[in-house]
């Protein structure tokens, strides 16, 4: 299933980067992982980096962020976000038209490797922890105002996710 997400009515054409990033919607007992990122509430996951395939992507970034190995075949894609993101603020403060185009993957949550886990030096500048939550703390936690100029496009995202998957026990 494809969602596009273009609110604003961004061009394509004035699209100044395009990324491909992977995320896992992992659930247990009708609770979902997130990754608290700062202030932002996002799915675990991260970038595809250039000659990646997006499924060893997704099982990279589960290693570093739960410290546990997939096997092939336990993450199935499910969604593919399609998000245009007009006036987006980098890190460096710098804007950006972005379009990001997101797969979502579905999986069983089978926990969490503390020794193993490999987050990076801006995962932890910000305080990156996961967490298991119901879907209404998830909903509670995207509509919570701000003062982080790119967690809307996150809540976004996370609406179209919530949308269409649903926690599984």
């Amino acid at each position: 299933m494809i969602i596009p997400l273009n609110t604003n009515t961004l061009n394509p054409k004035e699209v100044d980067v395009r990324k491909t990033k992977v995320r896992a919607f992992l659930t247990i007992n009708d609770k979902i992982l997130v990754a608290h990122y700062g202030d932002i509430i996002l799915l675990p996951g991260g970038s595809v980096e250039k000659e990646e395939l997006p499924y060893d992507a997704i099982i990279k970034e589960r290693k570093e962020e739960t410290g546990t190995v997939k096997e092939k075949k336990e993450l199935s894609p499910r969604i593919t976000i399609v998000h245009y993101q007009p006036d987006y603020i980098t890190r460096n403060n710098e804007k950006e038209s972005r379009e990001i185009i997101t797969i979502i993957y579905e999986g069983k949550f089978k926990g969490i490797d503390l020794e193993s886990i490999n987050l990076t030096q801006n995962e932890k500048e910000d305080n990156f922890y996961l967490e298991l939550i119901s879907k209404e703390r998830l909903e509670e936690l995207i509509t919570q105002e701000t003062t982080n100029h790119r967690k809307p496009f996150f809540d976004e995202e996370m609406k179209a996710v919530t949308k269409v998957l649903k926690p599984r026990a």
